[in-house]
Order: C-alpha cells, then sequence, then structure tokens
C-alpha cells in the first residue's frame, strides 16, 4: 500500500491520516499481529509532523482499534472488533428484552476535565472542559443500564439544556448539527463492582459495554459515550443492508 496524503487538501492532515491507517489495519499482517509503522517513521514519509501522526493513533487507540505496546510498537486490537464493509450499512437498535421502554431514574450533569484520551477523540486540548452527562435508567424502579455521555465543547452547551429529550433532536432541532456516523463497540463483561452497584446485580453477572463515537457531517467528533447493559434484560440488535 502507498502511504501519501494530500497536502493540498481540505480535509485536515490528522483526518487523513486516520484513514489512511484504517486501511493499514486491514492488511492480513496487521491483523495478524505485526507491528504498524513507527510515528517518526510514518511522519517522515508523509512529510508532516509526528504530532499529526499521534493524534491520528491516539483516535484509534481511544476507539479500541489499536494497541500500543510500551518499548515495542502499535498493533491492531485483538478483541473482536469488526469494521463493516464499504457495501454494506448498518442499523443498530436497542430493546428491552420485553420491550418496555426505560425512563430516567438519575440524572447528573457536571463537568469534567478531558482526558488524554478523550482529548485526542475530540481533538481539545487535554484538561478542556468537557460537559458530561451521567443516567441511570430502568423500568419500575430497576436499574437496567448506566451510561455516561461526554459532549464535544464546541457545542457550547450550558447544561440546563433539556437532556430527557433524545441526543438526536437535541442535536438537529436545537443546534443544527446532523449526526452523520456513529462507530460503536460492543462487548460482553463480568460487572466491575461499582457497576454491580448501580445495576443492583453482582459482580459475577454479565453486562454488555457499548462505548459510541458520534461525529457530525463534516466528521467532526460530536459525542464519546459508554454504556453498560445488564445483560439478563437488554439486547442490542444490528441489521445490516448489503448494497
Amino acid at each position: 500500500m502507498k502511504l501519501k496524503i494530500d497536502h493540498n487538501s481540505s480535509k485536515p492532515l490528522h483526518a487523513q491520516v486516520e484513514i489512511m491507517l484504517r486501511k493499514l489495519m486491514e492488511k492480513p499482517e496487521y491483523q495478524e499481529g505485526a507491528y504498524l509503522p513507527k510515528e517518526v517513521d510514518l511522519a517522515k514519509k508523509l512529510g508532516i509532523s509526528r504530532n499529526t501522526v499521534r493524534q491520528a493513533i491516539n483516535k484509534l487507540v481511544f476507539e479500541g482499534l489499536l494497541v500500543r505496546k510500551k518499548g515495542q510498537g502499535t498493533t491492531v486490537a485483538k478483541n473482536g472488533n469488526h469494521t463493516l464493509q464499504e457495501t454494506g450499512k448498518a442499523v443498530a437498535r436497542e430493546a428491552m428484552i420485553d420491550e418496555e421502554p426505560l425512563t430516567d431514574l438519575q440524572t447528573q450533569i457536571t463537568r469534567e476535565d478531558a482526558n488524554e484520551a478523550l482529548a485526542s477523540f475530540m481533538q481539545i486540548p487535554e484538561g478542556t472542559p468537557v460537559l458530561k452527562i451521567s443516567r441511570l435508567q430502568g423500568k419500575d424502579d430497576a436499574p437496567i443500564v448506566f451510561l455516561e455521555s461526554y459532549l464535544h465543547p464546541r457545542l457550547e452547551l450550558t447544561g440546563e439544556e433539556d437532556f430527557s429529550r433524545p441526543l438526536h433532536e437535541l442535536l438537529t432541532k436545537d443546534l443544527s448539527i446532523v449526526p452523520s456516523l456513529s462507530r460503536e463497540k460492543v462487548e460482553a463483561k463480568t460487572a466491575s463492582t461499582i457497576t454491580a452497584k448501580r445495576l443492583g446485580i453482582t459482580t459475577i453477572d454479565p453486562v454488555l459495554v457499548r462505548e459510541r463515537y458520534l461525529y457530525d457531517t463534516e466528521n467532526l467528533p460530536v459525542e464519546f459515550s459508554i454504556s453498560f447493559f445488564n445483560a439478563y434484560k437488554y439486547a442490542y440488535n444490528i441489521e445490516i443492508q448489503h448494497e
């Protein structure tokens, strides 16, 4: 694969590097565990700064697609992630197993300083305050899911908005932002102590953990969220339409 970016393109350099890395990751040798080219070598070959390469890699590490091994290099994550081919479109649907809607049991609005990973995904300086929405949702006062949502500072949200509304409605109607792309990772884990306490389960019970990265039509990051579902009471369905 020829490594090349367009310095005259309107697309940011780090975004071009990210696209290039995503394609590179699909090659068999990297799927089998070979180390990706080093940051300094990529930067030299592409004629860009090492920080630009690092920004793209950090974003993929944050999404769980790459793994950094200190003193060794960066490899493709071996955690069961799968990438949809360009020939298909997917629609994900969440549903209670008994199909009953969820209600908010607790909602907390705070601001949290972005750590390195979140700052890399949102392309903001580390330590920038980010609006965080924490929700506990369930049915009949029984918790089903705990989720944390981090919204990009450029949205200029005050925290006084009506967050009982669906996020899509708030973005499109109030902010004129159209979500265009959602990258998601869903995996099964045993509940941590704090998650078990929140969901009223034990630490040997399974939970579905979903990480979601939401982008707008200009491929700018909008939201990162992580949700913990009681696996006994929740289903996550994916429908793929091939073209």
